[in-house]
């Protein structure tokens, strides 16, 4: 139920995407801060949705906890949600660090991590709440 809610806020504030947002997603390979990769589409396709928080502001930390509960309550990435978190850096020390510091179980990507051209291809999907930018991806490949 949890799930299902969660997905209906998401398709909800989907509608207010812009018009150049492409309907879906190309594959990415993601490697996070600790040097793990991430292929979008196994995700995808192992039925995961793939929700990705944006964090512009690296000081605030009131979005990115509530991220991180979120997190727990759908399963730590073991269920139909996967998370991942996408920093403006380029510098994975500092990818490392805000994790620690953040209590960040799941992949920080960084941008030289592939973070900076995902960002860069669908910065026009993300939906921005002050600091903090969502984006979820549907395991049929579609961007909402």
């Amino acid at each position: 139920m949890k799930k299902a809610l969660l997905v209906l806020v998401f398709l909800a504030l989907g509608w207010q995407l812009k018009a150049e947002c492409p309907t879906e997603v190309e594959d990415f390979t993601f490697t996070d801060c600790n040097g793990v990769a991430y292929n979008l589409f196994e995700l995808l396709d192992g039925e995961q949705y793939v929700l990705f928080h944006f964090v512009t502001n690296t000081s605030t930390t009131s979005q990115t906890t509530t991220f991180v509960n979120t997190y727990h309550q759908f399963g730590c990435n073991g269920r139909d949600l996967f998370f991942m978190e996408v920093l403006p850096t380029k510098n994975d020390s500092v990818c490392r660090s805000w994790k620690e510091d953040q209590s960040v179980e799941f992949p920080v990507i960084g941008m030289d991590g592939g973070g900076n051209q995902f960002y860069s291809d669908y910065s026009s999907c993300i939906y921005y709440s002050g600091n903090n930018g969502y984006l979820l991806i549907c395991p049929n490949h579609e961007i909402y």
